[in-house]
């Protein structure tokens, strides 16, 4: 994305928030580091304006995520709770979407006539250089390695002042979606963020061993199951394996306690990319794929071929089904 154009949507976005007096901030389902960075950043920001703000999420965050500021459980909410009926005796100035580039990955819009919420829906995403879908405005680019760099970015841009919470929750996002800094998306630029993000108060240590460093035996047994039926195969290149609710339930196990296995599965130097499945329960399977740069696959590719998306290094997509077929076997053994 161009710098003027940039730029220009930062100008756009601030007259929007000092126009609106109540928002409604969304992200997508189950929310990971930089959704839940963004989203709370964002929060705390408007909050600090006088606005008044609603946060909706479908779906559990990470347990290790609640040491964020304002992550209460109060957000969470259930799925198509967002409804016309909701809405009727509501009024809502702007709805932020963030870390997400359409609206069927909230999981919580079910509207009969979308065309009102058009003209009060901003996109803040980094998975896409161009939202598709209609809306006020959107601020999208792939270059950005995280949804937390363009909220900076428009506090850096407007000189927009603020302090350790809202620190911690962008360092949060920019320190997660790169991997702890070992993805290909690191660039000096993103040093010298987490750098300035540190100086106002976020304490990096204290992210990384919330985030990556933080399992119990529950998580250690179920990464076990995860790591020991690891397969290849030879003539894709992918290392994959699967997480049934059976084993989830035998291990006492959350999904949250997974995240992580899908790096460690595609540090194995002859696969191309890897692929863990995992049962969600109500009969659907979540898909998580993982590469690296130096690997030259992108990932994102494979998930739309299965309705999903993501980064060209990290996505995911869902399907409907069991891992474990009627013989009582893994359809992907």
């Amino acid at each position: 994305m161009e710098k003027k154009k940039y730029q220009n949507k930062f100008d756009k976005l601030a007259a929007i928030i000092e126009k609106a007096e109540s928002f409604l901030l969304v992200t997508h389902k189950t929310p990971d580091g930089d959704a839940l960075g963004s989203t709370l950043a964002l929060k705390i920001y408007l909050e600090g304006l006088g606005k008044k703000v609603s946060v909706f999420f479908t779906g559990k965050a990470e347990a290790h995520f609640r040491f964020l500021p304002e992550c209460y459980i109060d957000l969470f909410r259930k799925e198509n709770f967002l409804n016309d009926s909701y809405f009727k005796n509501r009024k809502f100035d702007l709805f932020i979407l963030s870390d997400a580039p359409e609206l069927k990955r909230t999981g919580l819009f079910d509207l009969k006539n979308r065309s009102w919420l058009d003209k009060k829906l901003v996109f803040l995403d980094h998975h896409t250089d161009k939202v598709k879908e209609g809306c006020l405005l959107e601020i999208a680019s792939r270059k950005k390695a995280a949804t937390c760099q363009i909220i900076y970015d428009f506090f850096q841009y407007k000189r927009i002042s603020f302090g350790k919470n809202i620190a911690t929750c962008l360092l949060t996002g920019l320190f997660t979606d790169t991997g702890g800094f070992l993805h290909a998306n690191t660039t000096s630029r993103t040093m010298q963020m987490a750098s300035d993000l540190m100086r106002r108060g976020a304490s990096l240590s204290k992210i990384a061993k919330e985030t990556f460093s933080n399992r119990g035996v529950n998580a250690l047994n179920i990464w076990g199951r995860a790591l020991e039926r690891a397969k290849f195969n030879e003539r894709n290149k992918i290392i994959f394996s699967y997480v049934t609710e059976k084993d989830l339930k035998e291990c006492k196990a959350s999904l949250e306690d997974l995240a992580g296995v899908t790096n460690v599965l595609g540090a194995a130097e002859e696969s191309t990319y890897s692929l863990l499945l995992t049962e969600e329960g109500r009969d659907r399977i979540k898909g998580s794929l993982r590469s690296e740069e130096y690997k030259n696959c992108d990932v994102s590719e494979i998930a739309k071929l299965f309705g999903g998306g993501g980064h060209k290094l990290a996505s995911g997509f869902e399907l409907k089904g069991k891992i474990i077929n009627k013989t009582g076997r893994p359809i992907v053994a």
